[in-house]
């Protein structure tokens, strides 16, 4: 996704105090320079849209003045003869458009400065191709349409400075430029400085931006390799996941075969139970029956009170012998369960399960933690990240010598 780029208009009042210096500087006539963002090696490239040769600025602006000035009084010494503007966007932008599209969008800037300051007022228009952001300098004179020379009136003050970079930018847009406008000083509340003032600290911002940007990026590898680190320890934990796993389920399926096969042994307890309840009641019944028929036949009759104390010995024998019997089938269901492993089964499947379950949980926590941990630190990273490339982009679309 390209980023939106700004379309840069600033202007400085001057007096002819820093007129010469200026010339030196726009038309690369210095031996030297402070700013090391300037390529002597490409200054050829740079050119006056205004002129086709070098120029003597005073001379240039007092015959403007001269000329179009209608006051015969001198003027003062402190007095504003000329403003100074600046176009420019940011180095991608200008890469991004080629060198014909940069050329063409300092033309459509100084056809701008033409519709609102008068083409009669303007001296030059240098474009410097030597630095690390493509730029203008363009001057024109402050001549009122009635030939008073009036920096108030031509310029105005801040609010006027604001309504000036609003039109600029859509006119740049109507132009076919795809620029958006700056945040105005209105909204930011920042002081306006000077030019060479704001290059300086602007060239001290970009320097910290790209120190900033490079610490992040530097964090941003880090990260990267922890989590390509952590991303190979849980796959390696997911490998060994699927062997503890495969070696589970297959005991666990055998440990299910043993629980069905003690279920079965239960089971089998419990019907022979009830079968030899009923065995043990048909036998007594038939017993007391055949017992008490010969009592009868002995006795001729036989009272109540005595066949219910013998209907009783009766029942307590069988409760007895009842009893004698369950014991002998526990016991060997006993043997039978200690033959197959039955108890110690149920006690391994128990903690087999809990072990694996816990292992599971265990993993998915680890997982979840580590993955947590990356996906919540990469995005303060990348916040940090996008946040210093919007600042460095910002700050080199104003990055101009100083």
């Amino acid at each position: 996704m390209i980023k939106m780029s700004y379309a840069i208009f600033r202007m400085e009042k001057m007096k002819s105090t820093v007129i010469d210096k200026c010339q030196r500087h726009n038309q690369r006539e210095n031996k030297n320079y402070s700013n090391q963002d300037i390529d002597k090696t490409k200054s050829a490239m740079n050119y006056d849209l205004v002129n086709d040769d070098k120029i003597n600025y005073r001379l240039a602006i007092d015959s403007i003045i001269s000329k179009r000035r209608k006051s015969t009084k001198a003027l003062r010494k402190d007095a504003i003869i000329s403003v100074e503007c600046l176009f420019t966007s940011d180095k991608d932008f200008f890469e991004r458009i080629g060198v014909d599209e940069t050329r063409r969008y300092f033309e459509t800037a100084l056809d701008f400065m033409k519709s609102e300051f008068g083409e009669e007022n303007i001296v030059y228009a240098n474009v410097h191709m030597d630095e690390r952001t493509p730029h203008m300098h363009a001057n024109f004179i402050p001549l009122t349409s009635d030939g008073r020379l009036s920096a108030k009136d031509m310029v105005g003050g801040k609010k006027q400075l604001t309504i000036f970079q609003n039109k600029f930018c859509k006119y740049m847009q109507d132009n076919g430029f795809d620029v958006e406008r700056g945040i105005s000083a209105e909204q930011t509340n920042l002081k306006h400085k000077k030019t060479q003032e704001y290059k300086k600290e602007s060239y001290r911002e970009v320097l910290e931006a790209e120190k900033r940007l490079q610490e992040l990026q530097n964090n941003i590898k880090h990260l990267e390799e922890k989590k390509q680190n952590l991303e190979s320890f849980l796959e390696d934990q997911d490998d060994e996941k699927v062997k503890v796993l495969q070696k589970y389920e297959s005991e666990i399926e055998k440990l299910e075969e043993r629980d069905e096969l003690k279920n079965t042994v239960i089971t089998k307890n419990i019907a022979l139970r009830k079968v030899l309840d009923d065995v043990f009641y048909n036998v007594l019944v038939s017993l007391m029956e055949a017992d008490l028929e010969k009592y009868k036949k002995v006795n001729k009759s036989i009272s109540d009170k005595f066949k219910i104390e013998y209907e009783n010995k009766l029942f307590s024998f069988f409760e007895f012998g009842k009893e004698f019997f369950y014991n002998v089938l526990d016991g060997f269901c006993s043997v039978k369960f200690k033959e197959q492993k039955l108890f110690d089964v149920e006690i391994t499947s128990k903690s087999t399960k809990k072990k694996f379950i816990r292992d599971l949980e265990l993993n998915v926590f680890k997982k979840g933690g580590i993955e947590y941990i990356i996906k919540n630190e990469s995005k303060n990273f990348s916040d940090g990240y996008e946040e210093a490339q919007k600042e460095y982009t910002r700050r080199k679309s104003y990055d101009l010598e100083r």
